[in-house]
């Protein structure tokens, strides 16, 4: 059993089918799509005062390409979290509160399988 999870895996195939499936969920949101989920969630919160649209296009833009760099999955998860909580257009530090935690312990998932990939090879020299 790896820290915290329950993943059967007693085979270096079935540590590989693993290590798939979570750098499966690595796959990352395209700039289209979370320029549309962001577009969705200016319609729910406060927007800056003063603001234009095209300034409101370019705190879009800017989002979108910070979150694209994680999961799908996770800036979902974050996006979603935000549209809860917030009343005011949120800043990227709002959004990687949501991220981070989500994003090491799957970082941590994959060390770990990789580490028991590793340990099964080595006993089987």
């Amino acid at each position: 059993m790896l820290r915290g999870y329950e993943i059967r895996a007693d085979t270096i195939e079935d540590v590989d089918k693993c290590i798939t499936i979570v750098a499966q969920s690595q796959v990352t949101m395209p700039y289209p799509m979370l320029r549309k989920r962001l577009a969705i969630m200016a319609t729910l919160v406060i927007k800056p005062s003063g603001e234009g649209e095209n300034d409101m296009d370019i705190r879009m833009q800017s989002l979108a390409r910070s979150l694209e760099e994680f999961p799908a999955d996770i800036v979902s998860y974050a996006i979603t979290q935000v549209e809860r909580t917030q009343k005011f257009w949120p800043s990227f530090a709002e959004f990687y509160t949501h991220i981070s935690s989500r994003l090491q312990r799957r970082e941590y998932l994959m060390r770990d399988l990789i580490k028991l990939r590793v340990d099964m090879t080595a006993n089987l020299q």
